[in-house]
């Protein structure tokens, strides 16, 4: 099977058009499978969780939401933020896009924002496989 984060990056790759992506995109593996699923509420974090909660023996999951650009995390064009979580560990990276295109082929993992503003958000969805799956990492 394809690795979790190729397809989530061909999936945000190929959804993206100049007003973004939109729905935001997961993608959770678990032992019945992989799971891809359109987030489209305005409420999103209720629905990952909802989701990582129905998921038969989570292993791992990965999911995009969309972003204006943020001059004041020092990323001046439009994003999609990515979390990762899976037996091997958790992070945090993010996409940018201009003009209806990806401004580098991966994903960048690891910034400053992520303790600053995303970290809690981060944490309870971890947590929350950590505690249903027993998905057990370091921190």
């Amino acid at each position: 099977m394809e690795n979790i984060i190729s397809v989530f990056t061909g999936l945000l790759k190929s959804a993206l058009s100049e007003d973004g992506v939109f729905p935001h995109i997961m993608v959770i593996d678990g032992e019945s499978g992989r799971q891809i699923a359109a987030i489209s509420s305005n409420s999103p974090h209720s629905e990952i969780m909802s989701l990582i909660s129905n998921t038969e023996n989570c292993t791992s999951v990965i999911f995009g939401l969309d972003n204006n650009a943020r001059p004041d995390f020092g990323i001046y064009s439009d994003f999609v933020q990515v979390f990762y979580v899976s037996a091997d560990g958790a992070k945090f990276g993010y996409f940018e896009y201009e003009s209806g295109k990806f401004k580098e082929d991966s994903i960048s993992w690891g910034h400053e924002m992520y303790e600053k503003h995303y970290k809690p958000i981060f944490e309870d969805i971890s947590g929350a496989m950590k505690a249903r799956f027993k998905v057990n990492h370091a921190e």
